[in-house]
């Protein structure tokens, strides 16, 4: 079984409007070519026709700095297969608070060619000042 992995970090996302994609900065780790070192983990043609992988994101939306909303604020992963792209899960910093925390994970059965990416929604698209975001995956089996 080949080794793919990756870890990334994105230091600062400010947004409004509609989801927006995230970029990351830093790439903590990476094996196996599937990480594009910016937004996009694609299941690499390499790898099995099916996968199974995990994937998780964390993130602190921060309400004290560039007029980020307190209001609700979600991290999304997406996955698009030929051009279609679908949310499958979202961590979500409920309202209320000026800085908050949200985090998800999960266990998904990919296809080679699939691209993973994460986006900021907020509500009522609001402004988003993400103060920190990790998102990291790898292939299980």
């Amino acid at each position: 079984m080949a080794n793919i992995a990756f870890s990334a970090l994105c230091n600062g996302h400010d947004s409004t409007g509609v989801p927006d994609l995230i970029s990351y900065q830093q790439t903590l780790a990476t094996a196996g070519a599937a990480w594009d070192g910016v937004s996009t983990f694609v299941v690499p043609p390499t790898a099995p026709e099916n996968g199974l992988y995990y994937f998780s994101i964390e993130f602190v939306n921060d309400a004290y700095n560039n007029g980020g909303t307190s209001n609700d604020v979600w991290v999304q992963l997406e996955r698009t297969i030929g051009g279609t792209a679908e949310v499958l899960i979202a961590a979500w910093a409920a309202q209320g608070a000026k800085r908050t925390t949200g985090a998800a994970s999960t266990i998904l059965l990919l296809k080679r060619g699939s691209q993973i990416r994460t986006r900021a929604h907020s509500a009522n698209g609001e402004r988003r000042n993400i103060a920190q975001v990790t998102f990291s995956g790898f292939l299980i089996a």
